[in-house]
């Protein structure tokens, strides 16, 4: 069974693809700082983040920003919500 925040690794030599994934807990709009379960090695090359909601909304503002190999910055505009990180 997978868990609230883990990590996937999938090694085809010469490349050793990692994705992460988890929840952001946390309440009302605004920016936080995810940090990964375990640090890529080289890079991340994507972050997505998507508002976990509890009715309709227009609102929209889900981003990521400032990828590093160990965080990102997320927003999300009603709260938590999960986020999803892939990288080498």
């Amino acid at each position: 069974m997978l868990q609230e925040n883990n990590f996937f690794r999938c090694s085809i030599l010469p490349i050793v693809e990692v994705e992460q994934w988890g929840y952001r807990s946390d309440t009302g709009y605004g920016g936080r700082t995810v940090t990964f379960p375990i640090a890529f090695i080289k890079q991340c090359f994507n972050g997505h983040v998507t508002t976990k909601r509890s009715g309709d909304s227009s609102n929209g503002n889900n981003y990521v920003d400032k990828l590093t190999t160990t965080n990102m910055w997320t927003v999300c505009d009603g709260g938590g919500g999960y986020w999803f990180a892939i990288g080498v």
